[in-house]
């Protein structure tokens, strides 16, 4: 398995007060469809992308690169809040092959939750067609009171729905740690499991770099998310169409947690 987790832009449309992620403007630098697609072609790998944001379906022209992607051979995964208009999803569903879509996940955040009929009418549509879909619901503390029924929606129209932790801060508290005994047993009855694994306490050798690698919006490339802070980690861009990729896996050096969510790379993660 290789894998590109691309964050495509800052850009979002929706303003979530638990959102992680902090909007800023993207840079104006914007590579055509063509050269990126050719890019990741000419590496003489096939790659699966993560593609996330901000809104990915804000980034110009994002349907055609998801299509020209799909039809290089290359598997497609969307992180979106899917506000795209229902013309732009049959534009989608026209241009994308369902088995080159690893999973469409959407975020049933505040703006659906307000306005939940757009977004069941796209979730069935796209499972209708036969794309593997999900959907997530952040748990912050203020929405303990929807959840319920949100859930019991979409349970009747038959889309899934993924309950997840909140990370931050709320009321002078840390989530997820700070959850009460009820709320976990209620929607995390397995516990508080860590998502990702920490070098500090475990060693293990990763293939980041080599059949791994995060893009940020600029086009630039490291070995991993955590390694994006500083310049002198670069790998590789893809405007400058220069990219050097580890020949194996190597011990992960990391002095912090790896982020990577246990998503699809941890499979590739050989503990020694």
């Amino acid at each position: 398995m290789n894998l590109v987790h691309w964050l495509v832009t800052l850009k979002c449309n929706h303003n979530c007060y638990y959102c992680f992620f902090k909007l800023k403007p993207d840079n104006n630098k914007i590579l055509s469809n063509d050269a990126i697609v050719d890019f990741w072609n000419n590496t003489n790998k096939i790659w699966d992308f993560k593609l996330t944001g901000g809104e990915p379906f804000l980034y110009p022209d994002f349907i055609d690169l998801c299509g020209k992607l799909t039809q290089s051979n290359h598997t497609i995964f969307i992180d979106t809040n899917l506000s795209l208009s229902l013309d732009e999803l049959h534009k989608f569903i026209q241009k994308v092959s369902t088995d080159k879509v690893g999973l469409i996940l959407a975020s049933m955040n505040n703006k659906n939750e307000q306005d939940i009929e757009p977004f069941i009418e796209k979730a069935r549509l796209l499972m209708e067609k036969g794309y593997r879909f999900d959907s997530t619901y952040v748990l912050h503390p203020l929405r303990y009171d929807k959840v319920d029924e949100t859930t019991a929606i979409l349970n009747r129209n038959n889309i899934p729905l993924t309950v997840q932790r909140f990370l931050g801060k709320y009321g002078g508290k840390e989530y997820p740690t700070c959850y009460d005994k009820e709320i976990l047993e209620k929607y995390f009855p397995e516990g508080l499991k860590d998502n990702c694994f920490n070098p500090k306490e475990k060693s293990a050798v990763c293939g980041a770099g080599y059949n791994y690698v995060y893009v940020n919006p600029d086009y630039e490339i490291y070995s991993c998310m955590p390694y994006s802070n500083k310049k002198e980690n670069k790998i590789g861009d893809i405007s400058l169409n220069k990219i050097k990729l580890g020949t194996g896996y190597k011990q992960c050096n990391l002095n912090t947690s790896c982020p990577c969510l246990n998503m699809l790379v941890c499979a590739d993660i050989i503990k020694l």
